[in-house]
């Protein structure tokens, strides 16, 4: 799953939520919601804002903005710690 992740994130599409559940069988932005909030792209109701500074959440799709792949390795610490 981390593999998954990771890999997902370096591409220009970013990670597909739909093939996310369908290999894992979990939902991603659940799961991850902690982090996805301190990460500035959901507020603290799951309410998306689709977009932060980092990361936006498109058509199914969580990508990082320009800005996020410059600090690429923040982002992916973050998520993997779940957002603690």
């Amino acid at each position: 799953m981390l593999e998954f992740i990771l890999l997902g994130f370096r591409r220009k599409e970013g990670i597909s939520m739909v093939e996310f559940e369908s290999r894992f069988k979990l939902d991603f932005l659940k799961y991850y919601q902690a982090a996805l909030e301190k990460l500035g792209v959901f507020d603290k109701k799951g309410k998306g804002r689709r977009r932060s500074q980092l990361l936006e959440y498109e058509d199914d799709y969580l990508r990082l903005t320009v800005e996020g792949f410059l600090v690429y390795d923040e982002i992916c610490a973050e998520i993997v710690r779940g957002g603690d």
